[in-house]
């Protein structure tokens, strides 16, 4: 499956410490790999069209379109689900 980064996530992945963006982009990875498998660190969001993935404080927000993942939002949990 192929990955894309929504610009305003691109803005906000420049803003996680690289240790944890590393750590965050290989779940995104395997997510990517097997989204309809059971994963720990995702989840489907309630009454949201995204999936998060979590890496300690931080969040990706994903979304999953045919043969493409989305990654909508990238950022610390306290923003992250902000509109």
């Amino acid at each position: 499956m192929e990955t894309r980064y929504a610009p305003k996530a691109l803005k906000g992945k420049m803003k996680v410490p690289a240790r944890v963006r590393s750590q965050l982009d290989k779940k995104i990875a395997a997510f990517a790999a097997g989204p309809e498998g059971v994963h720990g660190f995702a989840r489907k969001l309630i009454d949201r069209p995204e999936t998060r993935i979590r890496q300690g404080d931080y969040r990706a927000l994903v979304l999953v379109e045919r043969d493409v993942l989305l990654v909508v939002r990238y950022g610390h949990r306290r923003s992250v689900y902000e509109d």
